[in-house]
């Protein structure tokens, strides 16, 4: 037989301590382990007995709400089959005295549905683009079975470690986020789950470079996004359509305001930049001209010449205006030169 008691220990004068005891019994022998567990101080006991297979497990509770598990279980072979009931039972130091054991109650409780938890997430599918969320996810743990004793539901959410579960979880931070969830109820199997998804609420940001250096003038225009990364940049002049933007523009010397903007993976929008690009003003040009004489040198005495001397003139300038050179002979009216 196996037998759930309350009892109590006394010694001389001493108060009673009265205690809970499980026990199993094989041919009149008390097995071991032999379990016990305090008695609840109002004296008033609610006791809970479940069986599997050969195994008998114990709980005990002063209000029949929360319930303390018996630190140990019992076997019983002989006891496969065996139906439960309740009996009282005294012992020999009882002696003749007559006590009355009283039950307010009892109840069988059929073997309880297994553990099963899962997970419902809100939005339930992603509102960005690329799989990623823009807004806070909702996570709702939802559990059943485990008889009446309830189930008890745990999350842990990106590793931070286990919380009881009470109400939905609700994540905000940008990055990959892991849920993991689990639920479990006495005598029962635990169940368990996880559920990912990302989140990139925040906008990426847009950046250029003027080269003013270069000619034709050069413009880059540069991307960044912490989380989901940069999906495309655009560009456009003036109030005209926005433009893909693939290599750095080559601009001309007139005044632009360029817009520029970035997207990122997730679907997120940067606010639309804008860059005043001045005009380049036009710069002097400088004349050069180079003489040559030909021959170079005098072929005469006291640097003179004894035959006719060839002068040729070259201009150049740094504009765009082409030269004209003109040349004057001993006073003569200017005239200018072929090209």
């Amino acid at each position: 037989r196996g037998r759930g008691v309350t009892g109590s220990d006394s010694c001389g004068g001493s108060a009673i301590a009265r205690n809970l005891e499980l026990r199993s019994e094989i041919g009149g022998v008390v097995q071991n382990p032999q379990p016990s567990a305090p008695a609840p101080a109002n004296g008033v006991v609610w006791l809970r007995l479940a069986k599997t297979g050969t195994s008998f497990t114990g709980w005990y509770s002063s209000d029949g709400a929360v319930w303390t598990p018996i630190n140990e279980s019992v076997t019983n072979g002989p006891l496969a089959n065996a139906r439960v009931g309740v009996y009282a039972i005294g012992n020999s130091a009882q002696g003749q005295v007559s006590r009355t054991a009283s039950f307010d109650y009892f109840r069988v409780v059929e073997a309880p549905a297994p553990v099963e938890v899962s997970a419902v997430v809100s939005p339930t599918t992603p509102n960005g683009l690329g799989s990623w969320y823009t807004v806070p996810v909702t996570v709702t743990v939802t559990a059943t079975g485990g008889g009446e004793s309830g189930v008890y539901r745990e999350v842990n959410v990106d590793g931070a470690g286990w919380v009881e579960y009470s109400t939905p979880v609700t994540v905000t931070t940008d990055g990959q986020h892991t849920v993991e969830y689990r639920a479990s109820a006495p005598g029962q199997d635990p169940a368990s789950g996880s559920t990912s998804f990302a989140i990139d609420a925040t906008a990426p940001t847009a950046t250029t470079a003027l080269d003013n250096e270069a000619r034709p003038r050069v413009l880059t225009i540069s991307g960044s996004d912490a989380t989901s990364g940069i999906a495309a940049l655009q560009y456009r002049i003036g109030d005209g359509e926005w433009l893909a933007y693939a290599s750095p523009l080559a601009l001309d010397d007139s005044a632009q305001v360029i817009g520029y903007r970035a997207t990122d993976t997730a679907g997120n929008v940067s606010a639309a930049a804008v860059l005043e690009v001045p005009e380049v003003e036009p710069e002097e040009p400088v004349l050069s001209l180079g003489v040559v004489l030909d021959p170079a040198d005098p072929n005469g005495a006291g640097g003179w010449y004894t035959q006719p001397v060839t002068i040729t003139a070259t201009g150049s300038t740094t504009g765009e205006v082409p030269v004209s050179v003109e040349v004057s002979s001993d006073g003569a009216a200017p005239r200018e030169l072929a090209a």
